[in-house]
């Protein structure tokens, strides 16, 4: 079972993401921050995938593979199938947490509006006695 925080985190690291090289021949692409592949970050993909965070960028799956301890390559280095993961609107939302920012806005708004008619419900009365002083004087 994973929590939201580790979630978040995954989606954070995809954004951090980057094309470093082009490999050629085949124009094979070397991703730098690039994540680290287990069965609970794959669940973590799966959840942001099914809550719109992240699409798929290419249905087809494409080699993929990891680089030595030593930060070298190895003798088979594309030892799995993966796909492609793009950031949604949505998903740059969760991470900047601009609903949180709509949110505080919205109310903080609402409570200036509600002061403002308060304030000219107070002052309405005084209003009226000081344009009939100067009316009727």
């Amino acid at each position: 079972m994973i929590n939201e925080a580790f979630i978040k985190k995954v989606l954070k690291s995809l954004s951090k993401r980057r094309v470093v090289a082009i490999l050629e021949p085949g124009g094979i692409w070397v991703i730098d921050h690039a994540i680290k592949h287990s069965d609970k970050v794959q669940e973590a993909l799966n959840t942001c995938l099914l809550r719109g965070w992240v699409e798929i960028i290419t249905e087809k799956s494409i080699p993929a593979g990891d680089l030595n301890n030593d930060g070298g390559l190895s003798p088979n280095i594309f030892n799995r199938k993966s796909h492609l993961y793009r950031i949604t609107d949505s998903g740059w939302n969760r991470i900047n947490n601009n609903h949180g920012w709509l949110v505080k806005t919205f109310f903080v708004a609402l409570l200036t509006l509600i002061i403002t008619l308060f304030g000219i419900l107070i002052s309405f009365p005084l209003i009226r006695d000081i344009m009939d002083n100067l009316l009727f004087k």
